[in-house]
C-alpha cells in the first residue's frame, strides 16, 4: 500500500507540474477521454481502422482481423518541432490508455505503436511483424521519417527481446533499443488496460515512457528513458497517431481515451520554468524507479518467506 500511495503522489506531482507549463501554452492540445462517431473527422484512418466501443481501433475489430495492419493519426493539426522563435525543439507530452485483448481461440500477435510521423498514410504490406510502420520494402530508409514507441506482443525475429516488451523505433522495425514487460508483471496482451504517458524535452532530449497497469496481479509500473533527437529523422510538420497490425495471431489494437499537449514557452522566464518542471519530472522519474525497486524486493523477501514456510511445513514430524 504505500507503493501505491507513493506511486499516486508522484504521478500528482508530474500532473500538476505539465498543469503549470499548458496554463501558459496555446499550441496542439487535445484530450479525447473516449472516442465516438463525432470525433471522426478529427482523424485520418486507414481501411479497416475506425472507432467502435468507445475506443480507436487501430486493426480491424469484426470480420477477418488475421494478417492486417492499420493506422490512425490525429489530423486537425500537426504537431510542429520547433518552437515559435525557432531556437528548441518542441517539448510535448501525450497520455493514452491501451488495451490489447488476445483473441480467445488463437495465439496473440503482433502489436502496436505509438508513432511520430512526417506521412500519416499506412505503408502497403505491413502486416505481420511489420506492425503497421514499415514493410520489407521500406524497412530501414530515412524516407519513412517516423519515430515510434512500439508496444510488441510476439517475437517476430531474432533482435526482439520477447512478446512482451516496448521499443524505440527509427525508421524500422528493428529497434533502437527495448525494455522489456514481463519483469515488472506487466503483460501487454493481457486484456487489462494500460496506462501509457510519454514525454519528450526538446531541449534535453529525454524521451521519457512511463506505464502503469492494474490487474488482478495488483499495479505494476514501468519506467524507461531514451536520449533522442527528433530534428535529425523528422521535418517541422509532424502527425501523431497509432499504427498496429496482426498476423495469424491475431488480437484487438484498441485506444480507449487519448490527451496530448504541447508545451512550447518562448522567453527567459518559460525556459526557466521548463528546466524547473522537467527537473520535477526527472525526479519524478528517479523516485518511481526507487519505489519499483523497493516493492519488487518486498515482493521478493515475500516470496522466499512463504517458500520457506512451505519448506517447513513439508518437513515430516519425528
Amino acid at each position: 500500500m504505500a507503493n501505491h500511495n507513493s506511486i499516486c503522489s508522484l504521478a500528482l506531482l508530474a500532473s500538476a507540474s505539465f498543469a503549470i507549463l499548458s496554463s501558459t501554452c496555446s499550441c496542439l492540445q487535445f484530450s479525447y477521454p473516449s472516442f465516438d462517431k463525432s470525433n471522426k473527422d478529427d482523424f485520418s484512418f486507414s481501411l479497416g481502422s475506425g472507432i467502435a466501443d468507445g475506443s480507436l481501433q487501430i486493426t480491424p475489430s469484426s470480420g477477418d482481423i488475421a494478417n492486417q495492419s492499420g493506422r490512425v493519426c490525429y489530423t486537425r493539426e500537426t504537431l510542429k518541432l520547433w518552437n515559435n522563435k525557432h531556437t528548441h525543439q518542441t517539448s510535448f507530452r501525450t497520455d493514452f490508455v491501451l488495451n490489447i485483448s488476445p483473441h480467445p481461440q488463437n495465439k496473440t500477435g503482433e502489436g502496436m505503436a505509438f508513432i511520430l510521423t512526417n506521412n500519416p498514410s499506412l505503408p502497403g504490406s505491413s502486416s505481420g511483424q511489420w506492425l503497421g510502420i514499415t514493410n520489407e520494402q521500406t524497412d530501414g530508409s530515412p524516407l519513412n521519417r517516423l519515430v515510434a514507441v512500439e508496444f510488441d506482443t510476439r517475437k517476430s525475429y531474432a533482435e526482439d527481446l520477447d512478446g512482451n516488451h516496448i521499443g524505440l523505433d527509427i525508421n524500422s522495425i528493428e529497434s533502437v533499443a527495448q525494455y522489456p514487460l514481463s519483469n515488472v508483471s506487466i503483460f501487454l496482451s493481457s486484456g487489462f488496460d494500460m496506462s501509457v504517458s510519454i514525454s519528450y524535452h526538446g531541449e534535453f532530449r529525454p524521451l521519457i515512457v512511463e506505464a502503469m497497469q492494474l490487474s488482478t496481479r495488483g499495479l505494476h509500473v514501468a519506467m524507461q528513458a531514451w536520449l533522442i533527437d527528433l530534428s535529425k529523422y523528422l521535418f517541422e510538420d509532424i502527425y501523431v497517431g497509432f499504427a498496429g497490425s496482426t498476423s495469424e495471431f491475431t488480437e484487438l489494437n484498441q485506444i480507449k481515451s487519448w490527451k496530448f499537449i504541447t508545451i512550447d514557452i518562448p522567453g527567459s522566464g518559460g525556459r526557466y520554468l521548463t528546466k524547473m518542471t522537467w527537473f520535477l519530472l526527472i525526479s519524478f522519474f528517479l523516485c518511481m524507479v526507487f519505489a519499483s525497486c523497493v516493492w519488487r524486493r518486498s515482493q521478493r523477501r515475500r516470496r522466499l518467506a512463504y517458500s520457506s514456510i512451505e519448506m517447513m511445513n513439508d518437513v515430516p514430524s519425528m
